[in-house]
């Protein structure tokens, strides 16, 4: 989706600003903020699924290990997607979008 908002705009013969800012870097900033924020509900729903199993018993492979481990990997993806949702984000900001053409 960002690589097609980004040529439309750039193909324009007069790109828009809004607030100052080109409108492909704040459509960029806003489709991040919101993925960001899907990210961050991901992280917070994995944290409170792991925290509602609580520890491990050393029982074995029971299912309440399953649902934990899991959680765990929830919890590990979504941070892990989240930096890189952010890290995107942040390259909106830093590298004008039409700068190269």
């Amino acid at each position: 989706a960002s690589l097609y908002v980004h040529e439309s705009a750039c193909n324009a013969f007069r790109p828009a600003h809004v607030l100052g800012l080109p409108a492909t870097t704040v459509t960029l900033a806003v489709i991040g903020l919101l993925m960001a924020a899907v990210a961050a509900s991901a992280v917070v729903t994995a944290w409170r699924l792991r925290a509602g199993l609580g520890e491990d018993t050393g029982e074995g492979a029971t299912i309440p290990d399953q649902r934990r481990f899991m959680a765990y990997a929830g919890l590990i993806v979504s941070r892990i997607f989240l930096f890189g949702i952010l890290l995107r984000l942040l390259t909106s900001f830093v590298i004008a979008p039409c700068r190269y053409r």
